[in-house]
């Protein structure tokens, strides 16, 4: 393009070019210049005022957005921020309560109150950092600390610095040694010769006897002792006895088989009345025991003719009395707590009462063995039998009157289910030695029996023409059951 003093060329105008445009340039001269290489200066604030300026596109963002805020809060339902002036009160009050919560110092107080950004400063530039765990010590307390001496206990005390008063003092050796002396309260012993107040004669406690006492007891009684060695001569009755409870003598001995003991007579304080010896309950008994020739010998003279002469286990009570008669050592008879009689022989004549018993032999013994009564039945009939008529009705069991039983027990009959009824005879009924028979049918009923197990036989009635079991047809039936030998 050309141009002279802010003239164009009309040749220029009428080149037609796109994306040009006039402007002027560094000597002011006008000339077309491309429209992409237009240079634009702008200011990208909202507070600048010298005229000229043109506003940055970014401003003009910023711009537009606070124009958009503006608007929506006028628009919005919040009544108190529904014009530009009460939206500017509003920032006045926020701006003015700052005022009032930030403080500037370290020293003011208070919950509501903030530092500001100034004070963060200071403390970051004075803190004083330590290691973790352990705290800071005041100039006061260092110097405090640098006065303490570094204190050693000692290994021992002397006992001259604890003060003593009456109820708290150490013990002397002496005292010690006066107190070891001592006995014991619980089982003590004594040593050297101890003393103790001798007790009035007759005392019985638990006070402790002196020698004083115990000699002055015994000059008391010593007319009333039997010696047990020595020689000792007494005259008139004497008598054991101590109050309710008499004394017992376990026994009265000679010295050899050469000298004889002998007793007159043993009667009462009273006279006449026999003396009466019991052994108390859980004692090992009461023995006479001789080594003489003869043997010992109770002979009753003049009995009176109402006496009960000799009578063992007379009081109603008492059991448990044996007799044993021996030969050089060997049984000859005895007689048991029950008062049967077993002897080995015996000779003479018996007469038996009641219904003595003895062991039935087996059959075919041909001994002089006593033979029972069940060994006769045996050998007259080679089984046991028991024989009876039954009756039933409803749903009982049948009901039996027996005219003969030999099983050795009697059958229990009960009703088992409809016309099902069973015998009970624990281990009588022997397998291929027991037969039932029972009387026949009547009446269209079928009555049979048989043998189920040792324990057990039953019968059975049923209908001959539905074969049905049933009951209450039973009417004096006579059934017999054979156990064989």
């Amino acid at each position: 393009m050309s141009t002279n003093h802010n003239r164009i060329k009309v040749a220029d105008l009428e080149k037609n070019e796109q994306n040009k445009i006039l402007t002027t340039n560094t000597n002011g001269e006008l000339e077309f210049s491309d429209i992409s290489n237009i240079k634009t200066e702008s200011y990208n604030a909202l507070d600048y005022i010298i005229p000229g300026k043109a506003l940055d596109a970014r401003q003009g963002k910023v711009l537009k957005d606070l124009i958009d805020d503006a608007n929506e809060l006028l628009t919005s339902d919040n009544v108190d921020l529904n014009t530009l002036q009460k939206l500017g009160d509003a920032i006045e009050l926020v701006h003015n309560s700052l005022n009032t919560i930030l403080v500037n110092d370290l020293s003011s107080g208070g919950t509501t109150k903030a530092l500001t950004a100034e004070m963060g400063k200071l403390l970051q530039n004075t803190k004083v950092d330590k290691i973790t765990g352990k705290s800071l010590l005041s100039d006061t307390e260092i110097t405090r600390l640098a006065t303490l001496s570094n204190y050693v206990h000692p290994a021992n005390h002397p006992a001259s610095i604890i003060t003593q008063d009456t109820g708290n003092r150490f013990v002397s050796d002496t005292e010690k040694s006066s107190w070891n002396s001592k006995a014991d309260l619980v089982s003590p012993t004594f040593i050297g010769i101890p003393t103790a107040p001798t007790a009035a004669n007759g005392t019985n406690t638990s006070q402790l006897a002196t020698t004083a006492f115990v000699t002055n007891a015994a000059s008391v009684a010593s007319n009333n002792y039997v010696l047990l060695s020595g020689n000792q001569t007494k005259r008139g009755i004497l008598s054991f006895d101590n109050g309710p409870n008499p004394s017992l003598i376990n026994g009265i001995q000679t010295n050899s088989g050469g000298n004889t003991f002998s007793i007159g007579a043993i009667f009462n304080a009273t006279g006449g009345t026999a003396v009466s010896t019991t052994v108390s309950v859980g004692a090992t008994g009461y023995k006479i025991e001789t080594e003489g020739i003869n043997g010992i010998l109770i002979n009753l003279k003049s009995l009176f003719t109402a006496g009960a002469g000799i009578t063992i286990n007379g009081v109603t009570g008492s059991y448990a009395m044996l007799y044993r008669g021996q030969n050089n050592g060997v049984d000859t008879y005895t007689v048991n707590k029950t008062g049967d009689i077993i002897a080995n022989t015996f000779t003479g004549g018996a007469t038996l009462t009641g219904i003595p018993t003895a062991p039935t032999a087996p059959i075919g013994t041909n001994t002089t063995q006593i033979a029972t009564t069940a060994f006769v039945q045996n050998i007259a009939r080679p089984y046991k039998a028991y024989t009876a008529l039954l009756s039933q009705s409803g749903t009982n069991g049948p009901v039996a009157i027996v005219l003969e039983n030999t099983l050795g027990g009697l059958p229990v009959w009960s009703r088992n289910s409809t016309g099902l009824y069973i015998a009970t005879l624990s281990g009588v009924f022997t397998a291929n030695k027991t037969t039932v028979s029972i009387t026949g049918s009547f009446g269209g009923i079928v009555t049979n029996g048989a043998r189920t197990s040792e324990n057990e036989c039953t019968i059975t009635t049923v209908k001959s023409d539905t074969s049905a079991y049933t009951d209450g047809v039973i009417y004096g039936t006579t059934i017999e059951i054979r156990v064989y030998n």
